[in-house]
């Protein structure tokens, strides 16, 4: 438990008398302390350098390069993310029998659906006025 000795001072020079601070006074004036350095930081500074213990000058870069392609030549997997990161994924089109736009068909009950359905596939909104209309329709019931 903090005894009293131990609590923060709450009447220092940078608060007012109910304890908040002053205008342009903070209790971390020096700021959020900095972050720890990321893996990706750390890997980004040192992939270019060469690595102890390497005779031929290679850097990582370099070395993962070639250990990448190598196993592009035996492994299937690799070798497909490879060409996928090079040129990018291959696009497969969406679309009907060769090439043919796709068909679609909609099935609607009631007359109030077929016209909601009929207004969306204008590009019509639905909302607007359906309240009113079914206000005036449920009085004249």
């Amino acid at each position: 438990m903090m005894e009293a000795k131990d609590k923060p001072n709450k009447t220092a020079s940078n608060r007012g008398p109910d304890g908040r601070f002053l205008p342009g006074n903070n209790a971390n004036p020096n700021g959020r302390p900095k972050k720890d350095v990321s893996l990706i930081s750390v890997l980004k500074e040192d992939i270019d350098k060469i690595p102890a213990g390497e005779r031929q000058g290679r850097t990582w870069r370099q070395l993962l390069v070639l250990s990448w392609l190598t196993k592009a030549m035996k492994e299937w997997v690799y070798f497909k993310e490879l060409l996928d990161r090079l040129d990018g994924k291959v696009i497969q089109p969406i679309g009907g029998e060769d090439g043919q736009p796709i068909e679609v068909k909609i099935s609607v009950l009631s007359e109030r659906g077929k016209e909601l359905t009929n207004n969306i596939l204008k590009g019509k909104r639905t909302d607007s006025g359906d309240s009113e209309r079914r206000d005036s329709e449920a009085q004249s019931s």
